[in-house]
């Protein structure tokens, strides 16, 4: 479950960062397919608790590219000005 909250943290700022959904749908489908291929023929980890795919290595290198895209100023919120 974290990994796909990070995951959707990276997608989104794809998305607001070019202003196309078909970015996120193209992420999608490269993770899809790159981390089925590698779980399946790459690597096959004897503790997957301490793996880097969905392991705990993994997942905290994926925070750490969160923690440093959630830095852009893109996730402030404008204050918008209402016309009275």
């Amino acid at each position: 479950m974290v990994f796909f909250v990070l995951w959707g943290i990276i997608q989104g700022y794809a998305v607001i960062k070019t202003g196309s959904i078909w970015v996120a749908a193209f992420m999608h489908g490269l993770v899809n397919s790159v981390y089925g291929f590698m779980l399946s023929y790459g690597v096959r980890p004897e503790n997957r608790i301490f793996s880097f795919g969905l392991g705990i290595y993994g997942l905290i290198c994926l925070l750490i590219v969160v923690g440093w895209i959630l830095q852009d100023p893109v996730w402030k919120k404008e204050k918008r000005v209402s016309n009275p």
